[in-house]
């Protein structure tokens, strides 16, 4: 049995589980944004001399909030002198003092993707518990104004739902140069699904067909990141959002071309398997060619296997598997396939 290494990795490093917001839906709060959970600077070098073996060009940086680690700036110089693109998602506070934001890109930062939460101040501190939305602003006009590449991400979940034409409007004004909006799904903690402020995946199919027209009316740049089945939308609109280049879908993990780290050095098979490590750096494998070993152990091999099967009968011949993938796999195990399989509306496939 061979694995051969495919042409491109996805790689995370999650520096921390803290945060400096309580978003009700959050992974790292199913986590009890734990504090005492810091990357050290020795798992970020052991991280580096791994995935320097691995076809890995960038390396983004997660939370928690990963701008609020202790060594953050030192992180990101690791990455860039061992030769690798910092990429960092945030939820954008620390960037709205233009001075650490110039030192993060001084240091290596080249991409940065904001997490924005709602639409005005009283919405950010009822779904974060902090009035924020100036604050995030102000970080996202700084990074229009410093020119480095950034998009503005919205985690669609059932509080955000209610207002995001607001937050389609606070876009407009704003002008980041890309938006992009995924879809909320559950975690896996101590065995069990958790989806606090999840909402359905057919209560998500709905709203993405309601707030379509206003997002092509708003002339903003918008990719739609669709972890839910393509099934559950009327075949012509799929196929719209495939013209228009709107679209992308299939996690990672589907393919298993991505390496998450977690603070402890843990290898996860993606961020809400939040506790559920496939092995670790140091103990299961320490090179390139020891992950390819561990990668063809029957376990992992499983695993990867089942992740990247069909989930229902009804996707075996399904024209846009490869594309859709069937969806996160997480919400498979919380609703099981009558809430997940759908029938492109009037017709089937």
């Amino acid at each position: 049995m061979e694995m051969t290494l495919p042409a491109r990795f996805m790689s995370w490093l999650n520096i921390n589980r803290a945060c400096n917001l309580r978003c009700e839906w959050c992974y790292a709060g199913m986590m009890d944004f734990g504090r005492s959970e810091n990357m050290t600077l020795d798992v970020v070098q052991r991280s580096i001399d791994f995935m320097k073996g691995l076809p890995v060009k960038e390396v983004i940086l997660i939370g928690g909030e990963p701008t609020i680690h202790p060594q953050f700036l030192q992180i990101v110089r690791m990455l860039k002198e061992a030769g690798f693109r910092p990429l960092v998602v945030t939820n954008g506070i620390e960037f709205a003092n233009r001075e650490f934001l110039e030192a993060a890109i001084e240091a290596g930062v080249n991409n940065v993707t904001t997490s924005l939460k709602a639409a005005n101040e009283e919405d950010y501190e009822r779904f974060t518990g902090k009035k924020m939305f100036s604050t995030v602003m102000t970080a996202i006009k700084n990074l229009n104004e410093t020119g480095i590449p950034h998009k503005v991400c919205v985690t669609v979940c059932e509080d955000v739902i209610e207002g995001f034409d607001g937050i389609i409007d606070a876009l407009i004004e704003s002008k980041p140069p890309l938006f992009s909006f995924d879809m909320g799904r559950p975690v896996i903690v101590n065995g069990q699904v958790q989806g606090d402020g999840i909402a359905l995946p057919k209560t998500m199919a709905e709203f993405v067909i309601k707030i379509y027209p206003k997002l092509l009316a708003s002339g903003i740049t918008f990719n739609i990141k669709m972890l839910i089945p393509f099934c559950l939308f009327p075949r012509s609109f799929i196929e719209t959002l495939i013209k228009n280049d709107h679209l992308s879908s299939a996690c990672q993990i589907f393919e298993g071309t991505g390496i998450i780290i977690d603070p402890k050095g843990r290898l996860l098979p993606c961020n809400h398997f939040c506790d559920n490590p496939l092995g670790q750096i140091g103990i299961d494998f320490s090179t390139a060619d020891e992950y390819v070993q561990f990668r063809l152990r029957s376990d992992i091999a499983d695993f990867y296997k089942t992740m990247g099967s069909c989930p229902a009968q009804e996707c075996v011949d399904c024209k846009y598997w490869q594309y859709c993938g069937g969806g996160c796999r997480i919400h498979w195990l919380r609703y099981g396939a009558d809430e997940m399989i759908g029938s492109f509306s009037e017709e089937r496939r």
